[in-house]
């Protein structure tokens, strides 16, 4: 995939996904790169790379044997610095909050979609105005 191919929808990838024309694991990897360049570095606060193509590769042996958990199976997601991840600082897109202790426990929509996808930054508290980013686009 790679080469950033067009942006396309979360129901768009989905059905790329059922019909086979690609893989969790290669949406995953088109999502990493795009972090990885342009806004990517500012708009996310952590990148679980190693878990989210851990996860992605048994998603993808999953859909193989026919098995498909969840409409969002495979899909590469990304949680807001506003709902705790276990053993990460919660921030908030604020720096008073630097110092708080880590959560013990996911949010309850993180245990939901456990699928340890990259997390972005809020801006200050979540509540001020921010310029538009590119990442406001579908994957």
């Amino acid at each position: 995939m790679s080469a950033f191919a067009p942006l396309t929808t979360l129901a768009d990838a989905s059905q790329e996904l059922a019909r086979h024309r690609s893989t969790s694991v290669q949406l995953t990897q088109t999502a990493l790169e795009r972090i990885g360049s342009g806004e990517g570095p500012v708009a996310f606060t952590h990148v679980f790379t190693d878990s989210a193509l851990a996860e992605t590769r048994a998603s993808d042996l999953l859909r193989a044997a026919g098995i498909v958990r969840s409409p969002m199976e495979g899909l590469p997601i990304s949680i807001k610095d506003l709902f705790d991840v276990q053993g990460r600082v919660t921030h908030a897109g604020s720096r008073l909050l630097r110092d708080t202790v880590p959560a013990a426990q996911d949010a309850a929509i993180v245990a939901r979609l456990r699928a340890a996808p990259p997390r972005t930054r809020p801006s200050s508290r979540a509540c001020a105005p921010r310029a538009r980013s590119s990442w406001a686009a579908p994957i």
